[in-house]
């Protein structure tokens, strides 16, 4: 007789015959198998007992990371696919659902707190300010720290919604946050140079950081401007010397893309001069300058097809010329500006100062010869570790050291983990106008944070 594996569980790869029309119960049992080999299905290793408050957890957690709206748990489809993994779970609907997801996110919020106040040291803020799509302002933000074992964290604390952007408010609601996770100590507050609000923001927090007696040296070095904007707006205003040749090719890309046909003729215009380039051409984003430089490195590759869709325009408009100069008889001077555009190359030149490294600490290792030395003078008599080297990370070498370098670790922890820009918090707001996108206006704010805070503590634990 033809036989079968029981789909019931019972003890997985239990022989039965399918003459067999009562089959056993379902147990309070499900049996996880480790191997996916048929042959090793008929011993199961483990056993996990079904728990419907994990069940529930375990569903918030993928809508969370995943970024599902909650109306997936009322789908037909999803919930076909519950009675097939498990015919005992019962599928919550929306409004419980929502509430499982915000109990998730004050039980992530417990156990950061509790790390927080476990590990007692300064932290490293950033912050920036969002309008969502809803109109309602919000700001981040982020705490950067190093934990015990010497690994980089970042954890958002608080994605809220704010009055208006004004330097004052933004200041006090860092306060309000600070106080509410009990954080007093803060080494650096790294902020863009957008306004002239952040400057006033830091400034509010340094005075009220002095006054809890967290800050070091009086919170000199507390504030940070980040290096991508300061990055960014260099290279804007090196733009700004070329911006003629750049709006040139700005001004071809987007006629090219403005119609499918002219797009067939350009593509067809680069199969004849045998371009072989896969890629499409590229419109730059006035905010993201190196998306510009994509679009001048695209550009240079289709130079010729370029210069074919150029020239059809000018017969074109010769033609035109040509007619409108004979029904009206009159001469018409034409002035053409032939300018090549050419983008520049721009080439990097990489100087290695690891020689003057070298002999600067030669020379400080020599002022250290005594007896008696602290963890800054054995820091520099100690032997050089090349930090060029690939396999070199500096966390990895102050855990390893830490013991020896006792009080100099600490200053290493709080200087390591002060970020150089403000990318950590304006990530979250590309997460936010996922979660917050115009099919989901609905969200209130309280559950906005939720989703985005909860996201954040997920994927990085």
């Amino acid at each position: 007789m033809e036989k079968y594996l029981s789909p019931t569980f019972t003890q997985l790869g239990e022989i039965h015959d399918k003459s067999n029309t009562t089959p056993p119960p379902i147990p309070n049992t499900t049996f996880i198998p480790t191997t996916t080999n048929p042959m090793e299905l008929k011993s199961p290793k483990k056993e996990v007992a079904f728990n419907k408050e994990n069940c529930r957890k375990a569903l918030a957690k993928m809508v969370v990371l995943d970024e599902h709206a909650f109306k997936v748990v009322e789908g037909e489809g999803f919930k076909h696919l519950m009675k097939v993994v498990q015919p005992r779970f019962v599928v919550p609907n929306r409004m419980t659902f929502a509430r499982d997801i915000y109990q998730l996110y004050l039980d992530e919020k417990v156990k950061l707190e509790e790390e927080l106040i476990k590990m007692g040291q300064r932290v490293c803020l950033t912050t920036d300010c969002w309008t969502s799509i809803q109109q309602i302002p919000y700001m981040c933000l982020t705490a950067h720290y190093i934990n015990s074992d010497w690994c980089l964290q970042k954890r958002i604390i608080s994605f809220c919604q704010i009055p208006n952007h004004k330097g004052d408010t933004i200041g006090k609601m860092i306060e309000s946050c600070l106080l509410s996770w009990g954080i007093e100590k803060v080494f650096a507050v790294t902020v863009d140079n957008a306004s002239a609000a952040n400057d006033v923001a830091v400034s509010l927090v340094k005075r009220r950081v002095n006054a809890w007696k967290g800050s070091v040296l009086d919170g000199d070095f507390m504030h940070f401007r980040c290096c991508a904007h300061i990055v960014n707006l260099i290279v804007n205003e090196g733009l700004k010397y070329l911006h003629d040749s750049i709006a040139v090719i700005c001004n071809v890309v987007r006629y090219i893309w403005s119609s499918p046909a002219r797009l067939g003729n350009f593509k067809a215009c680069a199969e004849r001069e045998k371009i072989d380039y896969k890629g499409g051409l590229i419109l730059d984003v006035p905010t993201r300058w190196n998306s510009t430089f994509m679009m001048l490195d695209v550009a240079i590759i289709f130079e010729k097809a370029f210069f074919k869709i150029v020239l059809k325009v000018e017969q074109t408009l010769q033609r035109l010329y040509t007619c409108y100069s004979m029904e009206n008889k009159s001469k018409i001077e034409s002035e053409k500006d032939n300018s090549s555009v050419s983008p520049p190359k721009s080439e990097i030149k990489h100087i290695h100062k690891r020689k003057l490294l070298s002999l600067y600490l030669q020379q400080e290792v020599t002022k250290c010869l005594s007896e008696k030395m602290n963890d800054i003078e054995r820091y520099l008599r100690d032997e050089i570790v090349d930090p060029m080297t690939s396999s070199f990370d500096i966390l990895t070498w102050w855990k390893d050291n830490a013991r020896r370098y006792n009080d100099l670790s600490l200053i290493a922890r709080d200087i390591l983990d002060i970020p150089i820009s403000t990318v950590a918090s304006e990530s979250a707001f590309s997460t936010s106008g996922r979660i917050s996108d115009s099919f989901r206006r609905s969200l209130s704010p309280n559950m906005v944070e939720a989703l985005v805070s909860t996201q954040n503590w997920l994927k990085d634990t």
